[in-house]
């Protein structure tokens, strides 16, 4: 599985966080990789763009919904996720 198939674990957050916890851990993680503070560093520009598509991803109750990412779904995957 790749990171990006879990946005849970792309935010370091466990399922069924709330709208608080998602925003949060979006900041501080957006902080970190914003492309603007890491120069010269394409693999930061990446690894933001997989951030916002978690957040948006996981903001959207509606969509969460849709695309069947209900908490429940990623109960089994460790979510521990370090900086680089």
């Amino acid at each position: 599985m790749r990171l990006a198939d879990n946005p849970y674990r792309v935010l370091g957050l466990s399922p069924g966080a709330t709208e608080r916890e998602i925003n949060r851990a979006y900041r501080r993680l957006a902080k970190l990789f914003h492309p603007d503070l890491n120069p010269g560093r394409p693999d930061m520009f990446f690894r933001f763009n997989e951030i916002n598509r978690a957040r948006e991803c996981l903001n959207d109750s509606a969509g969460r919904t849709d695309q069947g990412l209900s908490d429940d779904t990623f109960e089994d995957d460790a979510v521990v996720v370090m900086p680089i």
